[in-house]
């Protein structure tokens, strides 16, 4: 039997393959990456859940941060918390880590959770800080930042925000964060998730908004 075409690697893949020490250091920053993740859970507790948040639907110690070697072809790291993920409910706040990429925090809500948040956020969309992205594909499960899934909320009129807000069945409003700012991370996603916190809990006069009493999610540990 005659043999397939050969397979040939080029110079650069050559001398990739027969070094090692990239492989570790990539290891060393998705381990830190990690860390950054973990640290972030505490600050979630303090600004969105525990004085914020009463419903048994976020009552978990057990925070998901899992890594991927292949989103579009690269490597992510990432943490859902909180996170409810029914077929049609969905409540999650996931922050990404995507290698070369960038780091991002998304506000996720769909089907009950989407209807609770609708009337506030619309009421309140103005407030919507500007530098948040919003989601404008039909698709619900894409992460990158292309101009098909994401457009940045400044700038965009009142009108068009309340359709975007209206036209699906989820809502997806994004943080994110250049990697050359990587060393400075741990703060800026506490920032972010204080923003996230404030936005979706604390409206003019005061008032905290308390989600509806949704049944306790079954978590994927």
């Amino acid at each position: 039997m005659p043999l397939e075409t050969k397979i040939v690697l080029s110079d650069k893949e050559l001398a990739l393959v027969k070094e090692g020490e990239w492989i570790l250091t990539k290891q060393v920053i998705i381990q830190k990456v990690f860390e950054i993740l973990n640290q972030g859970v505490k600050v979630i507790d303090e600004e969105i859940l525990v004085n914020t948040v009463e419903t048994p639907v976020f009552k978990t110690d057990y925070p998901k941060i899992y890594k991927g070697e292949n989103y579009l072809g690269l490597p992510y790291v990432t943490l859902d918390y909180p996170r409810s993920f029914k077929k049609e409910d969905i409540f999650a706040l996931r922050t990404m880590f995507w290698w070369s990429k960038f780091f991002s925090i998304t506000f996720h809500v769909g089907g009950s959770f989407k209807k609770w948040f609708l009337t506030r956020l619309k009421e309140n969309h103005q407030h919507i800080p500007a530098e948040f992205h919003i989601c404008i594909h039909e698709e619900q499960w894409h992460h990158h930042f292309e101009t098909d899934n994401y457009i940045p909320v400044q700038g965009v009129s009142l009108s068009r925000l309340d359709k975007i807000l209206n036209e699906k069945d989820f809502i997806k409003l994004s943080l994110k964060y250049d990697l050359k700012d990587i060393n400075d991370m741990q703060h800026l996603l506490s920032e972010g998730y204080k923003t996230i916190g404030k936005m979706i809990t604390n409206y003019p006069g005061g008032e905290t908004i308390l989600l509806p009493d949704i049944p306790k999610a079954d978590f994927d540990l």
